[in-house]
């Protein structure tokens, strides 16, 4: 249980661990981070249980803390690199309840924003019996109740990203090329 405090820090902050990669699986379950909670990233990742990480499970955690930071906020994980197809992230009954606010872009329910995964597709296996009840804030366009994840496609050296999310699964927003 983590209660009546304010977690803040530049990147990778969360109420529970801050950055978990290159790691084997990582469970964490039966976590609490209380309403009286305040989670922080001055820059990126900030998350109700972990700020960023690879090859994480999330199981039987509740978070009710208001987050916020510049980039990839998030109820649950505030950002998840997925490098490969052996790499995962999974969150199994869970809640989240409270405010994500992204100062910039990537507020998401569960995942602010996950990275480098090409199509992702959030099913039941990765995404489980979630609730979310969230205030989402973002400077940008990028909200989703459930994960916000940006698909790059090179041409001829310059890059174009495309968000699909699961509450857009018909549609695609173009985002300024970088």
């Amino acid at each position: 249980v983590v209660r009546d405090c304010l977690i803040q820090g530049w990147n990778n902050v969360g109420g529970y661990a801050g950055a978990l990669t290159n790691a084997k699986l990582c469970a964490y379950e039966n976590i609490y981070v209380a309403e009286d909670v305040t989670i922080i990233a001055n820059n990126q990742a900030a998350g109700g249980i972990i700020g960023s990480g690879d090859n994480v499970a999330v199981t039987n955690c509740a978070v009710g803390a208001n987050i916020t930071a510049f980039t990839n906020a998030g109820g649950i994980i505030g950002e998840v690199r997925l490098w490969n197809e052996e790499i995962t992230a999974q969150v199994n009954n869970c809640y989240y309840k409270g405010r994500v606010t992204a100062l910039g872009d990537y507020a998401g329910g569960v995942i602010g924003k996950v990275l480098d995964a090409g199509m992702v597709r959030l099913t039941d296996k990765n995404l489980n019996n979630v609730l979310v009840a969230a205030d989402m804030r973002s400077g940008g366009e990028s909200i989703s109740l459930w994960a916000n994840s940006p698909l790059r496609f090179l041409r001829k050296g310059r890059s174009k990203f495309f968000v699909r999310t699961t509450t857009e699964l018909s549609t695609s927003r173009r985002a300024s090329p970088r």
